[in-house]
């Protein structure tokens, strides 16, 4: 029904949060955004608008998740995010180095730094990547885990950012009712994979590393303003902050600009 009133391209994505972040990088007269509510619907609306409808202007964006690890592919018109998704791009970006200028604590910051010998981005990684990468397994391995409703501070320090694998699955499987794994396999599962050199930035999924993010503002390293944010501020702020420079410097940027110029198009700004 738009397309019989308007020309130009239609980008869908997956949610409110995608429409908010890439809507404002767009060119409106000649690229939409349309929010679809799925990933699984994003793929659906671009097959049926290019195989069925024979429509060659509408594209979507879509989250990578574990996707490429576990060997699926995409079709032509669908572009994935560089990292895990929304929100692990926005921990990757300078909009972190923002946040932390606004909520954080300067001093604490420092000394956290000397206490763990990380910064706070670093540290957030690789409190995250254990998390990400015990999912990433449950996909592979099928070991049907529950990744609902974590409470984040049950296994990781704040004060340290540090993560205890063991509690963490041990939560974990307090919520899983249908697991048909083993503690001590997936523990050991684990522990072999984090050795192996995968990109963090795909492994940890975004959701964790603004909970990490959000608890070391509100226990150890935040200024007042911070102890009153909630992760859906915290994530709005980082949207906030996430600039034009920062978008096109990631290869979906690219690749959705290169398909616009093949199709006669200036879609971004």
């Amino acid at each position: 029904m738009r397309r019989s009133k308007y020309r130009g391209a239609f980008l869908v994505v997956e949610g409110v949060t995608d429409s908010r972040l890439y809507g404002k990088f767009t060119n409106p007269p000649e690229c939409q955004v349309v929010i679809a509510h799925s990933k699984d619907n994003v793929r659906i609306t671009v097959k049926e608008m290019a195989e069925n409808r024979g429509d060659r202007l509408t594209s979507g964006i879509v989250d990578q998740d574990y996707d490429l690890l576990l060997g699926k592919s995409f079709d032509e018109h669908l572009f994935v995010t560089d990292c895990h998704d929304l929100e692990t791009a926005l921990m990757r970006s300078s909009a972190l180095d923002s946040v932390l200028w606004e909520y954080g604590d300067r001093d604490e910051m420092a000394r956290f730094r000397q206490r763990t010998g990380d910064t706070v981005k670093e540290a957030i990684v690789n409190s995250s990547l254990p998390l990400g990468m015990l999912m990433f397994l449950s996909l592979k391995n099928s070991y049907n885990l529950s990744f609902r409703d974590i409470n984040h501070r049950s296994f990781v320090d704040p004060a340290k950012l540090s993560t205890d694998n063991k509690r963490m699955i041990d939560h974990i499987f307090s919520s899983s009712d249908h697991s048909n794994a083993a503690k001590r396999t997936v523990m050991q599962d684990l522990e072999a994979e984090l050795k192996k050199s995968y990109d963090p930035w795909v492994i940890c999924r975004g959701h964790d590393m603004v909970s990490i993010l959000l608890l070391a503002l509100r226990e150890s390293i935040g200024l007042y303003n911070s102890r009153s944010m909630n992760q859906g501020m915290l994530s709005g702020t980082l949207r906030l902050s996430y600039s034009r420079e920062d978008f096109h410097d990631t290869d979906l940027y690219a690749a959705i600009k290169e398909w616009g110029e093949d199709n006669g198009l200036d879609l971004w700004r």
